[in-house]
């Protein structure tokens, strides 16, 4: 290989999140971590966040199927 100027390939060492691996376990498994749905209305998954609008914050609440893989549904409070 030195002869041809050839030099091997290096592998990157993967990251790793070494903060989270010192954590405590949470309270609350994910149940769904390793399922696959087969049918619809089974699976949801939510969440509700705010957004700064305007110097004002406006609330988010929205729910993903798993099935369709879409978001199904969307409420903006006020």
């Amino acid at each position: 290989m030195k002869k041809y100027g050839l030099r091997p390939y290096k592998r990157k060492a993967r990251w790793r999140k070494r903060r989270d691996e010192q954590r405590k376990p949470v309270a609350f498994a994910n149940e769904i971590k390793n399922q696959c749905p087969l049918v619809p209305n089974h699976t949801w998954a939510g969440d509700f966040t705010y957004l700064p609008f305007k110097g004002k914050f406006i609330y988010v609440a929205t729910f993903y199927g798993y099935f369709y893989q879409r978001d199904s549904g969307l409420a903006n409070i006020r």
